[in-house]
């Protein structure tokens, strides 16, 4: 398993290219040598999975790991840590292609095999509780991830300790989640110290400590310090070249936050092109029907709408709002922000248009003003 352990130090150094290769190399001499150990081709399959997973490279992710997950229950059985490994690698793809209902059906069935084998103390047991808090946050529902996110901080603080990268990690998921609640102050602090952390162990140039940095960006913009903002957007996307790549949907992400940034000071000119980038890039990676790929529709709509360009914008934002509807239901923050959006370009703009009409008898009367 020496390849294995390689590609693991490549994995956590955020060095996913050479983690792939590693990996692969690894499984192939497992076959050549045909060994009869299925516990060891589960946990390659796994890891070759979730490397592919963070390369964006959903599509055989979803294969390798469906591989493993079927391999651990037949040889292993349905109840063995290994399998809960596989389930909870396969809900991060199916979260991360919008598949959210089938994403916490796993992370739930994941935490079930856990809590009957390694149990409640464990940090696999913490990451589980972590990704099932982050689908539900995905899904819009806040009041039932905080408590998993808070419970997930006090398993971290005794069984991996307060300098630890995950302990970083779950800092920031936390703060993701304050922030989205407009719970600025409590947020920022947590970011801050995530990326103290980050900087003590995994270092700056990591896939990790970009996400900690743009999602302080973030927050600093909505709080209207857009100097200290826009540093941070663009030391992130910097890095984020020199790690996943500009073919990534992280980095499709972190030119489409710096661009409303851009937006919001005026600069549309280089503000539009950074969209239409991010767009394509989603699209790419994730398909026309994925949230994030509604997102950056809302996100050139926006632009186009502020920049006294209605005419075009009106498409952007009825697709945006479709998209939603579908991936994510009429109920979720992210819908509502659609419809809310489209509504009030047609209400000032097109009022006669019969989509206002419809807006107004799903969303109510008062959706846009």
């Amino acid at each position: 398993m020496a390849l294995h352990s390689k590609g693991e130090a490549q994995y956590w150094a955020g060095n996913y290219a050479a983690a792939e290769r590693l990996f692969r190399e690894a499984l192939q001499a497992n076959r050549l040598k045909n060994a009869n150990n299925p516990r060891d081709r589960v946990i390659l399959l796994t890891w070759l999975g979730r490397t592919l997973k963070d390369r964006a490279n959903y599509r055989e992710a979803e294969d390798i790991l469906l591989e493993a997950s079927r391999l651990a229950q037949t040889e292993l059985g349905p109840q063995h840590p290994e399998h809960a490994h596989s389930l909870n690698d396969l809900g991060i793809v199916y979260k991360e292609t919008g598949r959210l209902a089938a994403a916490e059906r796993l992370f739930r069935q994941a935490i079930e095999i856990d809590k009957a084998t390694i149990g409640e103390r464990h940090p696999n047991y913490s990451i589980r509780l972590n990704n099932l808090a982050n689908v539900l946050q995905d899904l819009g529902r806040y009041d039932e991830a905080e408590p998993l996110y808070r419970q997930v901080l006090k398993i971290d603080k005794v069984i991996i300790g307060e300098r630890h990268p995950s302990y970083a990690m779950s800092l920031g998921n936390l703060a993701n989640l304050l922030q989205l609640s407009g719970r600025y102050e409590e947020a920022e602090p947590l970011y801050r110290q995530a990326i103290k952390i980050d900087k003590a162990t995994i270092g700056e140039i990591h896939p990790n400590h970009t996400i900690r940095l743009n999602n302080l960006a973030l927050l600093l913009h909505k709080t209207g310090r857009l100097l200290e903002a826009e540093t941070l957007f663009r030391e992130a996307i910097e890095s984020d070249k020199a790690t996943i790549g500009e073919r990534h949907p992280g980095y499709a992400t972190r030119i489409s936050n710096l661009a409303l940034l851009l937006q919001d000071s005026g600069n549309y000119e280089e503000a539009e092109p950074l969209i239409r980038r991010a767009m394509e890039i989603t699209e790419t990676a994730l398909g026309r029907h994925h949230p994030d790929f509604a997102t950056r529709l809302n996100n050139l709509a926006s632009l186009l709408y502020h920049a006294k360009r209605a005419d075009e914008a009106r498409p952007f934002f009825a697709e945006s709002r479709s998209i939603y509807r579908e991936a994510l239901g009429d109920d979720h923050p992210n819908t509502k922000q659609a419809a809310s959006n489209y509504a009030r370009l047609l209400r000032g703009h097109f009022p006669e248009d019969p989509a206002l009409a419809e807006s107004e008898a799903a969303f109510g009367p008062h959706i846009g003003k």
